[in-house]
């Protein structure tokens, strides 16, 4: 039985917002291919499957860059001269995704606590995961495929904690991953359809300013919401990580080359 069962009687209750002031071996480093998961490693460095990657499009996209001038100051001259790159998508940014707390969610009410997770366009403020990339500016490509980024900033700051304290998962140099599921539905329990809103206010952590680490919130439109949970807590086998020998090969021959911020 899943050790999630108490979200069959979860609920999410409105909420009224404050608005904020301005201010050895080759690691497989993804999960199994054919899961939508998400792989947490020790260091906080995030992998998506390819699943996961082909149905929330979070590859990072080919962009018209264009330089745009700032705004002079007073007293700057031509020589004090800022600029700021603009990019531009033919195909959308593609997306990446905000992940939930439900402990410091006010609207979710229920017996037990869990994370979740949504996909969100990546260029909206304040996005978790795959939100940005480098680009080679003479010809707007990525510096880095999803599949291999890696970025831990966010992993680091707030999800291995999270792991520890809601699933009992501490990531160690004996387990140094775990694969956390993107989850649709708990046995006849639809997630998405419970959990998502037309206009939902999710939880998030000031990351800048004066106001550094203080709880926030951020608005989100028509966000569709899904379960974001290890195997072991939906009671299901762990996925494989066995793979063809040719993919092994090529595996063993880029892996020393991943960028590991």
């Amino acid at each position: 039985m899943s050790a999630l069962q108490f979200l069959k009687n979860a609920k999410l209750e409105e909420v009224s917002v404050k608005p904020r002031a301005a201010g050895g071996r080759s690691k497989q480093w993804n999960p199994n291919p054919t899961s939508l998961a998400i792989r947490l490693w020790k260091d906080g460095s995030v992998f998506p499957s390819q699943a996961l990657v082909d149905q929330f499009d979070l590859e990072y996209k080919i962009a018209t860059i264009t330089k745009v001038a700032l705004p002079l100051k007073e007293g700057q001259t031509e020589e004090d001269q800022k600029f700021k790159n603009e990019y531009y998508y033919v195909s959308g940014p593609g997306n990446g995704f905000d992940v939930i707390d439900s402990r410091r969610w006010p609207s979710y009410k229920a017996d037990g606590d869990t994370l979740f997770i949504s996909p969100v366009q990546k260029d909206q403020a304040k996005v978790d995961l795959f939100s940005s990339v480098g680009y080679n500016e003479e010809d707007g490509t990525p510096k880095n495929s999803v599949m291999e980024q890696g970025a831990n900033s966010f992993g680091k700051s707030t999800l291995l904690d999270a792991v520890k304290e809601i699933y009992g998962i501490e990531l160690t140099a004996e387990r140094e991953y775990v694969d956390l599921l993107v989850v649709e539905k708990l046995e006849d329990f639809n997630i998405v359809e419970t959990f998502s809103k037309e206009v939902t206010f999710l939880p998030k952590v000031i990351v800048r300013g004066e106001e550094k680490g203080k709880a926030d919130m951020q608005r989100r439109e028509k966000a569709k919401i899904y379960l974001f949970a290890p195997a072991s807590a939906l009671g299901v086998e762990e996925t494989s990580d066995e793979k063809p020998e040719d993919q092994e090969n090529e595996e063993e021959n880029r892996n020393d080359s991943i960028p590991r911020g």
